[in-house]
């Protein structure tokens, strides 16, 4: 609920009091050229319905290094809206409930926080996301109740302020920004004249694409910019099956195609309200692609939303490369005594080839009953360590990162 009433109060900020014939960042959008798409590059397809549903033994098999790492920090930390790993800083931002951004080492001890929220010249008015620029080792932050961009040192120290232009949610590409927008961020109303992805510098438009299709209008965008094992920035435009890779600040091309038996995206071209889209996922088998879509050397993590039960749930899949097969664990009945070799929480990032998780303090109270009531046996040693100490129960979070063969 809180991100649609996110989305409905930045769609109003950026559009109130303005036309979209008079306003400088439609015209400059139009005025920009379009990304040219390569068709030169292999593209690699995804059987969404072909997979396998692994039991944890099994799973276990596959996991070639695995780290279990609590996470401790003076201040509560209250939604975990990013998680970023850079030069062995851990960078958790908490966009809506602290408005901060939580700077640790790798080793979980806490290095800083930024908690800048204001009108000064080194405060931001509201948070939405963050990024590394990797020309210059800073924290990027993308204030998105004003047109600004706010950069920070590895260790939180502030360094300076820029104009941008208007994103959700951000990437660098070089000295570039990638700016992922919601529909209406240009000012405009009308389709033609909004796009899922703009590149600019500082605050001009460079070039834009990936037009808006009637399906997205009032669609729950997610951050889908992420960069991959080879530092390539990839893209997932809202509810589409395709993965496409930025190659440069003008050029792009698709890279994985995740089939479905029943998509979404083949209604692209009908406008349908996010009541619609959910009875077609609730009540007529109807599926979509979720952000992340994480890449490692060996495989591709993605996510389904479907229904369940009645409701919409999401399954994170694993992509084997090699076997060109997926995997998902097999959900486990807690009625007996059971061993576990390994957990591994759904990915958020990677670092390193690995995937990278977390588990909130509550799921890791849950590991702490299941094995004080004997109901569950956890094998990974590191793991039954952190689960025995007392002092760990002030942990924040337990990151796990994790590596498949």
């Amino acid at each position: 609920m809180k991100k649609i009433s996110i989305y409905i109060a930045v769609t109003l900020l950026l559009i109130s009091c303005k036309t979209k014939e008079k306003n400088p960042v439609t015209s400059q959008i139009l005025a920009s050229e379009s990304f040219r798409l390569r068709q030169d590059l292999p593209v690699e397809i995804i059987d969404a319905h072909d997979f396998e549903s692994l039991p944890l033994e099994d799973i276990n098999t596959k996991i070639k290094d695995i780290r279990y790492i609590p996470f401790f920090s003076k201040e509560p930390i209250g939604i975990f809206d990013k998680l970023v790993i850079y030069d062995n800083h851990v960078i958790v931002l908490d966009a809506f409930k602290s408005e901060s951004i939580y700077i640790f080492d790798i080793s979980g001890k806490l290095i800083h926080i930024i908690h800048s929220k204001g009108g000064g010249p080194e405060e931001y008015h509201g948070l939405m996301d963050i990024t590394i620029s990797r020309k210059d080792t800073l924290i990027v932050i993308p204030d998105r109740l004003s047109l600004s961009m706010l950069y920070y040192s590895l260790n939180g120290q502030f360094v300076k302020k820029t104009k941008a232009a208007p994103c959700f949610y951000l990437e660098m590409l070089g000295d570039k920004f990638v700016n992922q927008t919601t529909f209406a961020q240009s000012y405009s109303l009308d389709i033609e004249h909004n796009y899922n992805l703009i590149i600019s510098s500082i605050d001009s438009v460079i070039c834009k694409g990936f037009p808006y299709y009637p399906i997205q209008k009032e669609a729950i965008i997610s951050n889908a910019l992420q960069y991959n094992y080879k530092e390539q920035l990839l893209f997932t435009p809202v509810l589409s099956d395709t993965i496409y890779q930025i190659i440069n600040d003008s050029t792009y091309s698709a890279k994985y195609v995740v089939n479905q038996k029943k998509s979404l995206w083949e209604k692209r071209k009908e406008y349908l309200t996010m009541q619609q889209v959910f009875n077609l996922i609730q009540h007529s088998n109807y599926t979509h692609l979720k952000p992340p879509i994480l890449e490692t050397k060996g495989f591709v993590s993605y996510q389904i939303a479907h229904e369940k039960n009645n409701m919409i749930a999401s399954t994170t899949y694993w992509f084997d490369k090699a076997r060109n097969k997926s995997f998902t664990p097999k959900e486990i009945p807690i009625d007996n005594k059971i061993n576990i070799p390994n957990i591994i929480p759904r990915p958020m990032t990677i670092y390193n080839n690995h995937y990278v998780g977390i588990y909130l303090p509550h799921e890791v109270e849950e590991m702490i009953t299941l094995s004080k009531n004997n109901m569950a046996s956890f094998e990974n040693e590191e793991l039954r360590n952190i689960l025995k100490d007392k002092k760990n129960k002030s942990m924040e979070f337990l990151m796990v990162m994790y590596e498949f063969w």
